[in-house]
């Protein structure tokens, strides 16, 4: 199953904990060392990303 992932820009506080609990790869820091989804088609649901963001400013959903 595919997923859509989205980080909520007004709500990130760029601590990049998502960065390092994700095992697949989906995000990346920009040259503004602002956190994005660089990979959102290597995410397989298994929302480590989304609990352990402290600011719930990750949003997953499946696909279609």
């Amino acid at each position: 199953m595919a997923f859509l992932v989205a980080i909520d820009k007004n709500a990130c506080s760029n601590c990049k904990i998502c960065l390092d609990t994700c095992e697949k790869g989906v995000f990346a820091v920009n040259s503004k060392g602002e956190i994005y989804v660089s990979n959102p088609s290597n995410c397989v649901g298994c929302w480590k990303c989304f609990n352990s963001c402290l600011c719930n400013a990750i949003l997953i959903r499946p696909k279609g």
